[in-house]
């Protein structure tokens, strides 16, 4: 199985984990195998858990940083997050979905343009203040126009029970950026499963 794979599978073991229902496997996710002081691991349970949830997956999977072998500070999950993806070079531009790779010659039909795929995972924001940042790993690509509507299913924590919920979002296209019909967010970057690498 590839490392995509095992993202997608571990994510939709914890959906509906949450402080309420699954308690014991939504800590355990959370603070990656009791890594973290019995204090932290019940402060979590009051935190947002969207980007802690990606840090989990991918801990789960094997993919060994600094930032998921040492204790975790307090806020600093959506920059766990990003500096991650940055070590391995998985960093997408949201604003390049729809685009054909560089030197694309135009008569390959087996080239497809940038999008997301299942076992990504996702930072949506609004780009113009950098507030609303949220967090997901994407499950299924439902449908996708390059010019203009992206559908797809994601594994999301920081939802409506506290926890871990199946989401689907619609994105259009409106100028450089996707936008989130339901929430307005712009999708800004996207990290590359096939680039990550498990080590643990």
């Amino acid at each position: 199985m590839s490392l995509r794979e095992e993202i997608i599978k571990t994510a939709l073991l914890y959906e509906g984990a949450c402080p309420s229902h699954r308690k014991d496997e939504y800590v355990d996710l959370l603070t990656r195998g009791e890594q973290e002081s019995a204090q932290t691991a019940e402060d979590m349970m009051h935190m947002s858990s969207c980007a802690l949830a990606v840090r989990g997956f991918w801990f789960k999977v094997g993919v060994r940083h600094k930032w998921l072998l040492e204790r975790y500070h307090n806020g600093m999950a959506p920059r766990d997050v990003i500096e991650i993806a940055k070590s391995f070079g998985a960093v997408m531009d949201g604003k390049k979905i729809g685009l054909m790779p560089p030197g694309w010659d135009g008569d390959n039909p087996y080239v497809d343009p940038y999008c997301p795929q299942a076992g990504d995972s996702f930072y949506i924001l609004f780009p113009h203040n950098g507030k609303g940042e949220h967090f997901g790993t994407v499950t299924n690509i439902k449908s996708f126009d390059p010019k203009t509507k992206l559908v797809m299913e994601s594994i999301d924590g920081g939802q409506a029970n506290g926890g871990i919920m199946m989401v689907e979002r619609t994105f259009t296209k409106r100028g450089a950026y996707w936008v989130d019909n339901k929430s307005g967010r712009s999708l800004f970057n996207w990290f590359d499963a096939d680039k990550l690498v498990a080590t643990g």
